[in-house]
């Protein structure tokens, strides 16, 4: 059987500024749902990953990290050449239809 290939993850500027803005108790919690779910095949579709809808500038795939009712959207992007790259662009809260980034509320 073939091996699968891990990816390097990689935070953009705005993603690793978003991370530091989210209380301390949920950025341990989102950054183990980050190895755990997008070191391996982070463009299959999964319960918590994703597709997004529609083309936007924050990302082409989010990754659903829900704890104690605060609901965070990893957005990001894969690259597979020259080597297997997940690019996180942007760390969103989600709240029920309404998507913030940055405090700011985004049409996604």
């Amino acid at each position: 059987m073939g091996r699968v290939e891990s990816y390097d993850i990689e935070f953009s500027d705005d993603a690793e500024r978003q991370l530091s803005g989210v209380p301390r108790y949920f950025q341990p919690i989102i950054l183990r749902e980050i190895r755990e779910n997008l070191l391996f095949q982070p463009d299959k579709k999964t319960k918590n990953r994703k597709p997004m809808e529609r083309p936007n500038e924050y990302g082409k795939w989010e990754l659903r990290v829900t704890r104690k009712k605060q609901g965070f959207r990893v957005l990001y992007e894969t690259i597979d050449f020259p080597e297997k790259k997940v690019f996180v662009r942007n760390i969103a809260v989600k709240d029920r239809s309404v998507w913030r980034i940055d405090g700011e509320v985004v049409d996604l």
